[in-house]
């Protein structure tokens, strides 16, 4: 009889333990609604964690060190290293002496703050070290453990808040420790990987695809598109005309069908392989054609040499064209990765989305846009990926370039939007270039040296002329005046330039006719302004 009231009342108080627990973990006066909740839940039910005496578990409170490690628990191996800032009675000392935290010298640091990045390598290392996870370079190369990075990406652990950027510098909340920590703990061998394109945001993709001009349809992330479609989206990029003139080179109509014209020309690029009938350029493309023509037009465009390495490839790329493959061989060797089996899937029908994760890559390894010097030297540049602090009316450009800041968007140019004007500015680029030379020249002899910087994307035209914005970088000034500087030719707004400053100078340029285009000079500034 006494047994049994014993073991009685030992399950009562089993369960009673369990049931305060998990009262006390959603009474927190704090956490209701909070996305957190569940994975906090979690690791308070066992024990892991708790909140404070006041009844608060502050789940935006940042995390230290020392409070890092007590929440994942203590690890299967002691460190030999005698940390001279944890003492035998510091209240997390076994936590941290099991904890597998990656140390420099003989201080733990434990109130340090600790980052997302100190995090993803510790949970990785409880996980088994887990190596060869493919995952594009774009991520990979945000962390000094790309094995860590890959497995935390394509396993879903870690993903930033936009699916890209892993922000592992930062440092982190309660909930975010707890949020990681449980994650991590449902992956096992069975677990599925996400491929890259499923997991960026879709404004991202969304932005990405828009930053150029190459389809005459809307993005649509599922729909795919056909060969003839590739073609010319792919040539609208190289030559960053949206109206092809094909000038310059040789492309004849042979199959007399839409877009016979842009697959002769693609075609002898880097799709010889490919049928030459007018059936094949009405059918969906692929990955490989569409991944091998970008790569050929965007090294086309780029303003410094590209490097082939051919010791990496595609484990599935194997009876490609010799040209096509030396492309896809590029685009592995940049890392370019759309798969989360590490292959490319070459005969995969691609969609939207998948080319928007292509160009998004691209852009990444080289850069997509491109700005000019005044001596018509140009300089790829990389698009901006923070879609969530894009300015309100990122909608008037066709890009948001990364160097140039959010103010300069969103103080307006003109009345008309420049995403009107890109093509042709990107097109006529040395018409734009022109009266730069001669504005530095004027500069320098007022005792101002200056580099001036044209864009594609900040050329607007409002009506038969244009205004459009360049970067003025002073190297040499002291308290100069541009308007005395520049003088009665240039009507310049009065601004103070120091060495080091950054003017936006707007540029008012009247288009003249015929002959003079390309050498045409003068322009009127109509506004300068400094951030």
């Amino acid at each position: 009889m006494k047994k049994t009231v014993s073991i009685i009342l030992t399950f009562a108080l089993i369960f009673s333990s369990f049931a305060v627990m998990n009262a006390f973990a959603v009474s927190f006066s704090d956490l209701d609604g909070h996305w957190g909740k569940s994975y906090i839940d979690v690791l308070v039910n066992d024990g892991t964690i708790n909140g404070y005496d006041d009844g608060t578990f502050r789940p935006d409170g940042t995390v230290t060190r020392a409070e890092f490690v007590k929440m994942i628990g203590k690890g299967s191996e002691k460190t030999d290293v005698v940390y001279t800032d944890v003492p035998a009675d510091h209240w997390g000392y076994d936590y941290i002496m099991y904890s597998g935290l990656d140390v420099s010298g003989t201080q733990f640091m434990p109130d340090k703050a600790i980052t997302r990045g100190e995090v993803l390598n510790l949970i990785w290392k409880r996980n088994g070290s887990k190596t060869g996870i493919s995952a594009p370079s774009v991520i990979t190369s945000q962390s000094d453990n790309k094995d860590a990075a890959a497995w935390g990406y394509t396993y879903g652990i870690m993903t930033g808040d936009d699916g890209l950027n892993l922000r592992l510098g930062d440092t982190l909340t309660r909930a975010e420790g707890a949020a990681l920590i449980v994650r991590a703990r449902e992956i096992n061998e069975n677990s599925p990987a996400k491929d890259f394109a499923d997991i960026v945001s879709p404004d991202v993709l969304k932005a990405v695809f828009g930053s150029q001009t190459l389809f005459d349809r809307e993005y649509n992330p599922n729909a795919t598109f056909t060969n003839g479609e590739m073609a010319r989206a792919v040539l609208r990029f190289g030559s960053r005309q949206y109206n092809l003139t094909f000038k310059n080179i040789s492309a004849v109509n042979e199959l007399d069908c839409e877009y016979g014209k842009e697959f002769y020309v693609t075609r002898g690029e880097t799709l010889g392989g490919v049928p030459n009938t007018a059936e094949f350029v009405s059918k969906n493309a692929n990955v490989g054609d569409t991944l091998s023509e970008m790569c050929y037009n965007l090294i086309k465009l780029v303003t410094k040499s590209a490097k082939f390495d051919t010791s990496a490839s595609y484990p599935d790329v194997t009876g490609a064209d010799g040209t096509q493959k030396k492309y896809l061989d590029y685009a592995a060797s940049n890392g370019i990765c759309l798969f989360a089996d590490g292959k490319i899937h070459p005969d995969k029908e691609i969609t939207m989305k998948e080319f928007a994760a292509i160009l998004l890559q691209l852009d990444a390894v080289i850069g997509t846009q491109v700005s000019y010097a005044s001596d018509g030297s140009g300089t790829n540049e990389n698009l901006s990926t923070d879609v969530a602090k894009y300015p309100e009316n990122y909608g008037d450009y066709t890009a948001i370039i990364k160097s140039i800041p959010n103010y300069v968007y969103s103080n307006k140019i003109s009345s008309a939007k420049a995403s009107e004007s890109y093509s042709f500015a990107s097109a006529m680029k040395q018409m734009f270039v022109n009266p730069l030379s001669e504005m530095e020249k004027t500069l320098e002899k007022g005792g101002i040296k200056a580099n001036i910087t044209y864009y594609p994307t900040l050329v607007t035209n409002p009506e038969s002329y244009f205004i459009y914005r360049v970067k003025v970088s002073v190297s040499e000034a002291d308290n100069a005046s541009l308007a005395s500087v520049l003088g009665d030719k240039y009507k310049c707004t009065d601004v103070t330039a120091n060495s080091g400053n950054t003017v936006w100078v707007d540029l008012k340029f009247k288009l003249p006719m015929g002959d003079l285009l390309l050498f045409y000079t003068d322009a009127e500034i109509v506004n300068a302004f400094i951030g």
